[in-house]
């Protein structure tokens, strides 16, 4: 019986391997970025995948973009699942599928490409919406409880969007403008 358990066990854990979920909910977290980094801006729909990157000057502070990287990380879909009530911003899909369009047309990816050990690259996604900086936590989509369906977002640090979003308009502008630096 104990042995059909651990094989249970192990049989478990490699599944959880390889579909990539995580058994702690833990995050990964950048603590320093060593040496010099390429900063890659992307905006629109699905920003993150684009390979589209906007030709642009702006630039950021190392520290500014793990910051934001770590504020990011921290909200994994797993944990903001059981607590969707701490969310800043629900959109739901069935009433408000406008907003949802203008939502994604809104992100805006910022990857960094840096040298250390080994290559690396490490990127974060924001949605400007309505003046304001939001990430993207977890899409719900229940039968079971249809009040929950719907788009979550967190919105980021005042001081944070402070700091990001004079940076992020130029981008906008460059991309806007067709910039060709």
């Amino acid at each position: 019986m104990a042995r059909n358990i651990q094989c249970l066990m192990l049989v478990f854990l490699f599944v959880c391997l390889l579909s990539g979920c995580t058994v702690g909910g833990s995050s990964f977290r950048i603590d320093k970025i060593d040496g010099d980094i390429e900063c890659e801006f992307r905006i629109g729909k699905s920003a993150q995948f684009s390979k589209n990157v906007v030709k642009t000057d702006a630039v950021f502070d190392k520290q500014r973009f793990i910051d934001l990287f770590n504020e990011r990380e921290q909200y994994t879909s797993g944990r903001v699942r059981r607590h969707l009530d701490r969310c800043d911003l629900k959109i739901n899909a069935k009433d408000q599928p406008d907003k949802i369009d203008k939502m994604s047309r809104s992100e805006i990816n910022i990857k960094i490409v840096y040298d250390g050990v080994d290559e690396k690259r490490d990127s974060v996604s924001v949605y400007y919406y309505d003046s304001k900086l939001y990430f993207f936590v977890v899409c719900m989509g229940s039968n079971s409880r249809p009040e929950e369906i719907g788009y979550y977002y967190m919105e980021v640090p005042e001081d944070m969007q402070e700091y990001w979003i004079p940076i992020l308009d130029k981008v906008k502008k460059d991309a806007e403008a067709g910039t060709d630096l």
